[in-house]
């Protein structure tokens, strides 16, 4: 069953970041009204969960509308972002929307977070983060893991104690997108494996909880089969590394006929991606083996 939908309600980005997943093939974006309807459609399918992601959500002007008719109707509500669009203002709308989680994109500390993801997105983002701690909004810190950042994850982790986070989600680089241009920050499976243990010690020094789970525990057939994007334009994506567009996520009659239509897509899916297979098979072995 799928836990959750993954709702790109726009491509537009206020940075560029180094190895962004997106191709942005599609400048087409829903209008308000056919987002309520598929919002309405994810609940009717038996969805749990929504994530409003992009691009960069907070770039629509009824991302906030959009926010809270999915907590209306009883949806566990996310927004993921960049975090540096987020003023006082802002802070205090999404906290009085009742949204469950703010998960913001963080993957280092000053220049390598800028280096990665644009000059002058560091502070904002800091600003960003602060605001929402501020209102007591639960707010989670998600770093992308790689050679870059590798040595600067405690820092980082420094930093979201001293800030007053909830939650740290840790994740690794992978060769799709234009993570395709960036294979030589891939890490190998010894550094994942000597940082994997290295945060599950850490887990215990930190007031907020560490999440290491997609270190060994990440693989395409996994992830399709439980979530799925909905691109701006309403169109299901299996996979959020993958161009595969399957029907309009509106004429999708229930989960089941959803999981079919997924599973046929999943070889064509790992064909596409077969370097993310490759090396997610890879780390992830080795982590288990280890383990064992």
């Amino acid at each position: 069953m799928f836990k959750r939908a993954e709702f790109e309600v726009t491509y537009k980005c206020n940075l560029n970041c180094l190895y962004c997943y997106r191709d942005f093939l599609t400048k087409r974006e829903l209008d308000t009204r056919s987002c309520l309807n598929i919002i309405q459609h994810v609940k009717k399918l038996g969805i749990k969960e929504i994530h409003f992601t992009g691009g960069e959500p907070l770039l629509r002007k009824d991302i906030f509308l959009l926010l809270a008719y999915s907590n209306n109707i009883g949806l566990i509500t996310v927004l993921e972002t960049n975090g540096t669009l987020i003023n006082k203002d802002y802070a205090f709308k999404i906290k009085n929307l009742g949204i469950s989680r703010v998960k913001i994109s963080l993957d280092g500390v000053g220049k390598i977070h800028e280096y990665l993801r644009g000059k002058g997105s560091f502070n904002a983002t800091i600003r960003g983060v602060k605001y929402l701690v501020d209102c007591e909004q639960y707010t989670e810190i998600q770093l992308t893991l790689s050679k870059l950042n590798l040595n600067n994850i405690f820092e980082v982790l420094d930093l979201c104690e001293k800030l007053g986070i909830n939650s740290f989600r840790v994740r690794l680089l992978l060769p799709g997108g234009k993570g395709l241009e960036c294979k030589n920050l891939l890490l190998t499976p010894k550094e994942v494996i000597k940082i994997y243990k290295e945060l599950k010690i850490l887990k215990k020094k930190y007031s907020f909880c560490i999440h290491t789970e997609l270190l060994k525990d990440e693989s395409i057939k996994k992830d399709m089969l439980t979530s799925f994007s909905i691109d701006p334009a309403g169109y299901v994506r299996p996979y959020i590394f993958s161009n595969l567009k399957l029907n309009r996520v509106l004429d999708i009659q229930n989960c089941k006929d959803l999981e079919l239509k997924i599973r046929k897509a999943l070889p064509v899916v790992r064909e596409e991606c077969k370097a993310i297979e490759k090396y997610l098979h890879l780390v992830t072995s080795k982590i288990k083996n280890c383990e064992s």
